[in-house]
């Protein structure tokens, strides 16, 4: 009774493939020891009245270009994060930054696991990042992999993936702080919405 319904569903929906670019938004949260420690370090002489001095939270942008054929797709994707941090010196004007950024282009693949009308779908899936990642003087790049699991809902020929993902990307013994060696590290969890505009493919 289901399968009917999908089939009669979708059959104002011809397209079996398509061709598209999209644009991403998104934040994460994460960890990176080595860039916390820097930090400290670099504000020892100040004492810390309130708040915290450690990095945890990044924003992201990414852009894609995504070849879509029924319930599965390939994208090529560039993205980039800045993890941005401001201390404000009390009892002065000086205002202390950081940024710690990180590049990565890579090929993702995702498979549709269709529902309701049969125009939305559950996302699931993941691929390669190649991480270019900046902080200060210290440079680091490494492979890193992705996992991701989304909705998929299809407006007409607007395009809204509303996504949970997890990211691996480290590069060992980049940074010394204190005479010791830390991994350039962006490792962490993102939340995100992708968008784009193409015609509605059939899941089957």
């Amino acid at each position: 009774m289901f399968s009917i319904f999908c089939l009669n569903a979708q059959q104002g929906i011809t397209k079996t493939s398509a061709f598209y670019p999209g644009f991403g938004i998104g934040f994460g949260f994460f960890y990176p020891k080595g860039v916390n420690e820097y930090i400290s370090n670099d504000l020892s002489s100040y004492y810390q009245q309130y708040g915290t001095n450690d990095i945890f939270m990044y924003y992201a942008v990414s852009g894609s270009l995504t070849y879509k054929i029924k319930w599965f797709d390939v994208s090529a994707l560039a993205e980039y994060a800045i993890a941005p941090k401001f201390i404000y010196v009390s009892n002065t004007s000086d205002l202390i930054t950081y940024g710690y950024s990180r590049f990565s282009p890579g090929m993702l693949a995702s498979f549709y696991i269709p529902f309701a009308s049969g125009r939305h779908a559950i996302l699931l899936g993941g691929g390669a990042q190649y991480h270019f990642m900046k902080f200060k003087t210290f440079k680091g790049n490494n492979i890193g992999f992705r996992i991701q699991a989304g909705i998929s809902l299809q407006f007409g020929k607007f395009n809204v993936q509303p996504l949970l993902a997890f990211n691996i990307a480290k590069a060992k013994n980049e940074m010394m702080v204190n005479d010791k060696l830390y991994d350039l590290n962006y490792t962490g969890g993102q939340l995100g919405i992708n968008l784009s505009i193409h015609p509605p493919v059939a899941y089957r």
